[in-house]
C-alpha cells in the first residue's frame, strides 16, 4: 500500500509453486518478476515516489540482503548484507518513508546496526547497555521518537527499557521477575562453529554448568522445521538444563534456514542422513 492506502504492489501464486510481483501502474497491473519457491523475496515498503520497493531478496546471492529494488527494470540496489546469513528481522519505524532504521541480526555479533538517523541513535543506545545482547519486543511510539525493548544481555534474561530518541536518553523501567530471583544461577551462551565429517561448518550454541569443569552430561537440541533455527537468544529450557549440570548443544544443522541459500540447500533430500550426521559429528 502507499500512503494513501492505494495498493501498489501484488504478489500472486503463479504454476510451480512460483510467486509472481506485480506493479499498479495507471490502474493496470503489470507483471514484474517471478519468484522461484526457494527464494527468499519480499517487500517491506514502496518509496514515496513509487519507484522503488524496499525489500529483503536472496535473487542472485547465497544470503537475504537489505535491497532497494527498481520498479522499472527489477534491478537491485544492495543497502546491506551479511555473507554468511540472512537478514530478516529490520526496525521500520515508519513504513511510508522509503528508510529501514535498524537491522536486528541473530548469530553472531549481536549489536543492532542502526541505518537512519533514529535508528542509528537507538543502535547507540542499545549498546551503551552492554554487549552481546538480544533484541526483543521492541516497539514504538510513531513520531514521537519513544521506543520500548526487552533487552537480554547475555542471554540471561530480560531487562526492560525506555529509550527517547529525540533527547538520546535511556530508563530501565525493570527486570524479568525470573532474572532478579535467579539470575545468580543463570550462565551465558557460546556462538561456535563446528566441522563435520564431510567438511561442512556448523553453526551452534554451547551452554555449560556454571562452576563445572571437565566433561558432564550433554543435551543436543534439535530444533523443529526442519526450515528453521536456533537464534543467541535466552531461553529457559536450555538454563534449565544447565542448572541441573548438563551442557547443552543446539546445533544449526544442515538444512536450517537464516544461514543462506547454500546452508538451507545443503539439507534437501538429507533428513535421516546428513542432517542426522551432522548431530552425531557436534557430539564427537
Amino acid at each position: 500500500m502507499g500512503q494513501d492506502l492505494t495498493p501498489q504492489l501484488r504478489f500472486d501464486r503463479i504454476e510451480d509453486n512460483q510467486t509472481r510481483l506485480r506493479v499498479a501502474r495507471d490502474g493496470v497491473w503489470t507483471d514484474l518478476i517471478d519468484i522461484p519457491i526457494n527464494n527468499i523475496f519480499y517487500v517491506l515498503e514502496v518509496t514515496p515516489d513509487s519507484r522503488f520497493a524496499l525489500a529483503i531478496s536472496a535473487r542472485g546471492r547465497s544470503t537475504a540482503a537489505l535491497v532497494r529494488v527498481n520498479l522499472t527494470d527489477c534491478s537491485e540496489q544492495i543497502i546491506h548484507a551479511k555473507a554468511d546469513k540472512d537478514l530478516s528481522d529490520l526496525i521500520n519505524f515508519n513504513r511510508f518513508d522509503g528508510v529501514i532504521d535498524m537491522i536486528l541480526l541473530h548469530f553472531g555479533d549481536q549489536a543492532p546496526i542502526g541505518l537512519s538517523k533514529a535508528g542509528k541513535t537507538l543502535a547507540s543506545l542499545i549498546s551503551e547497555q552492554g554487549q552481546p545482547v538480544s533484541i526483543d519486543n521492541l516497539s514504538w511510539a510513531r513520531n514521537r521518537g519513544i521506543v520500548t525493548a526487552a533487552l537480554s544481555l547475555d542471554a540471561k534474561g530480560y531487562s526492560y527499557y525506555l529509550f527517547d530518541l529525540t533527547a538520546s536518553t535511556t530508563t530501565k523501567l525493570g527486570d524479568f521477575y525470573f532474572q532478579q530471583k535467579h539470575g545468580d544461577r543463570l550462565v551465558t551462551k557460546d556462538a561456535v562453529y563446528i566441522t563435520a565429517h564431510d567438511g561442512m561448518q556448523l553453526n551452534a550454541l554451547v551452554l555449560r554448568p556454571k562452576g563445572v569443569d571437565g566433561s558432564v552430561p550433554m543435551v543436543v537440541e534439535v530444533h523443529g522445521g526442519p526450515a528453521h533455527h536456533v537464534e543467541w537468544e535466552y531461553n529457559h529450557f536450555r538454563q534449565f538444563l544447565v542448572n541441573r549440570n548438563y551442557s547443552v548443544l543446539a546445533l544449526n544443522f544442515r538444512g536450517s534456514d537464516g544461514l543462506g541459500k547454500a546452508y538451507q540447500a545443503a539439507g534437501f533430500g538429507e533428513y535421516d542422513r546428513k542432517m542426522q550426521d551432522d548431530m552425531v559429528d557436534t557430539t564427537n
